[in-house]
């Protein structure tokens, strides 16, 4: 019942740890923030190097490959590293790709005192009601749980806004272009918007760009994490929930609509991706609401 999805850590000191000085170069998993709040630390994102220093917030992005050079024993920041599918919902909702994109690229900024202080209390409350959270579950105590997960998703919308407003004025500015692996992300994304509900298959979008399947889909996974066809399955999902919950069409409808071959066919692909058939999660959805 706890969001096992975050790690949040205190980094203080050149201790051992995943900002360990001297170290290997690191792959890694997930993306995540790390707030400055004393000292500085000079590390390697992508093969470039940034001085992280008090004031400073840094982004990364999964795949990434980071190396800490050196950091200063008086350290002291708050590091949270999350898997991309937890926040991606508030991130469609506040950017584009191309923006995301660009801040792979520009992934440092330093804020003035008021925003350091405003992301550093948004940081803290998310610690707040994760603790909550785990400490409600394990008196199981669930309204309590329940209204605690609430502020909880306000609290992650909220500090993901602040992050996003911290980096806009910073990057509206930004002078760099998109490399070509990212302008491939960016191509498909902007086809798949126009496009998901004619064509659901990978080589479709693939052949748009005039690009091997195989190498579209490593560019698409390298970038970001997930493969063309999950991002495909994602974009229907989406609206056929909206549709099977917002509207009053059939499942015949939806089929039709999403441009699947049968309304058999549709039903057994979305329970193969949700594990309930449409009318079955339209029900759960239904009953859900009226408990509230």
């Amino acid at each position: 019942m706890t969001d096992e999805s975050v790690v949040y850590e205190r980094l203080r000191g050149n201790m051992q740890d995943v900002l360990a000085a001297g170290a290997e170069p690191l792959r890694v998993g997930r993306a995540g923030v790390f707030l400055c709040l004393n000292g500085v630390a000079e590390i390697e994102l992508d093969h470039v190097r940034y001085r992280l220093e008090t004031g400073s917030l840094c982004v990364y992005f999964p795949y990434s490959v980071l190396e800490v050079k050196r950091r200063s024993n008086d350290l002291d920041g708050l590091l949270m590293a999350v898997d991309l599918e937890a926040v991606s919902p508030i991130v469609a909702r506040i950017t584009d790709l191309e923006e995301l994109l660009r801040l792979r690229q520009n992934p440092l900024v330093r804020l003035t005192p008021e925003m350091h202080r405003v992301v550093h209390g948004y940081m803290t409350l998310y610690q707040h009601h994760q603790k909550l959270a785990e400490r409600y579950a394990a008196e199981q105590q669930r309204r309590l749980w329940q209204l605690n997960q609430l502020q909880f998703e306000r609290a992650k919308e909220g500090l993901v806004l602040q992050i996003a407003i911290a980096f806009t004025g910073k990057n509206a500015s930004t002078k760099n272009s998109l490399n070509r692996k990212d302008e491939i992300v960016r191509n498909f994304f902007q086809a798949l918007r126009q496009h998901y509900r004619a064509e659901h298959e990978v080589g479709y979008y693939a052949d748009k760009q005039c690009l091997s399947m195989r190498y579209f889909s490593f560019v698409v996974r390298e970038r970001t994490t997930q493969t063309p066809s999950y991002w495909i399955a994602n974009t229907l999902l989406n609206e056929a929930r909206q549709l099977l919950v917002e509207t009053d069409k059939t499942v015949k409808e939806i089929s039709e609509h999403l441009n699947f071959p049968t309304q058999s066919y549709f039903g057994k692909w979305f329970k193969a991706h949700t594990g309930m058939g449409p009318m079955e999660y339209k029900r759960s959805v239904d009953k859900g609401k009226r408990e509230e």
